[in-house]
């Protein structure tokens, strides 16, 4: 069973890899392409959203990604980043559904889009859906590959809970 997460360049080249720790647990340990540790992402569970926190290689927080578990039945959870503080940095706004996604700053400029990878035909989409494979436009270069990830897997998240 794969569990982890990768972001890889448009060449294929592995940039960050998040390596769950355990089948029990959701945490993840992130490594770079060379396997060197990046930092760490702590699942929590609170009693209205669940909370994935972003920590560097040294346990210092950089930031979290917050999913509402209140939902409303068939619409996408509230999802938001905030910073190492508890500020809120942007959000996460869904696109067709759960198939596609973007980060929004607060000031509503656009940081990345992601989509599902597939090919034109049906068979391909169910593909691309079944190994979770999505496209990444990084709009704002500067954004942390880390927290980024961190998003991608709050989103799967909330896919795989949506899927049972």
């Amino acid at each position: 069973m794969d569990t982890d997460a990768y972001l890889k360049d448009p060449a294929g080249k592995v940039l960050l890899v998040a390596r769950k720790e355990s089948l029990l647990h959701e945490n993840y340990t992130i490594v770079d392409g060379d396997g060197a540790v990046k930092g760490l992402i702590e699942h929590k569970t609170h009693l209205t959203h669940s909370e994935l926190c972003l920590e560097d290689a040294d346990h210092k927080v950089q930031g979290s990604v917050q999913v509402s578990s209140i939902r409303t039945a068939g619409l996408p959870p509230n999802c938001w980043v905030e910073d190492a503080n508890g500020g809120r940095q942007g959000s996460v706004m869904f696109t067709n559904g759960l198939l596609g996604f973007s980060g929004v700053k607060i000031d509503g400029s656009r940081v990345f889009d992601a989509s599902f990878t597939s090919g034109p035909g049906l068979r391909e989409v169910m593909t691309a859906m079944e190994h979770r494979a999505y496209a990444v436009d990084l709009v704002d270069s500067s954004f942390p590959l880390p927290m980024l990830l961190t998003i991608v897997l709050a989103i799967e998240g909330v896919n795989l809970t949506t899927r049972r």
